[in-house]
């Protein structure tokens, strides 16, 4: 298939957490991606819950809000020279 990724919209990452089946929407996505060899990538994530949620259910990518609100080309510049990703990595670890 012509395509690496596989998206998951935030209309689905909005309802995790509210019970519905939006959680089980996202989790089958996520499978179906992987299923066909390919990564799933969430859009939209604003929240510690939806991101633990997402990585706990194996997604590869997630963007959004909780990260970082969009930036111009020199404030995200300066955005990535002042992470410690080894620290983002440890966090992001003790979330799973």
């Amino acid at each position: 298939m012509p395509f690496d990724l596989i998206k998951i919209d935030k209309s689905f990452i909005d309802m995790i957490g509210s019970g519905g089946t939006s959680e089980n929407i996202c989790r089958t996505i996520i499978r179906i991606g992987h299923e066909l060899g390919k990564m799933a990538i969430a859009e939209g994530v604003e929240s510690h819950e939806q991101a633990a949620f997402l990585i706990e259910n194996g997604c590869n990518f997630v963007q959004g809000y909780f990260y970082s609100h969009p930036l111009p080309w020199d404030e995200f510049l300066e955005f990535v020279q002042q992470q410690d990703f080894h620290t983002q990595r440890r966090k992001a670890l003790q979330i799973v």
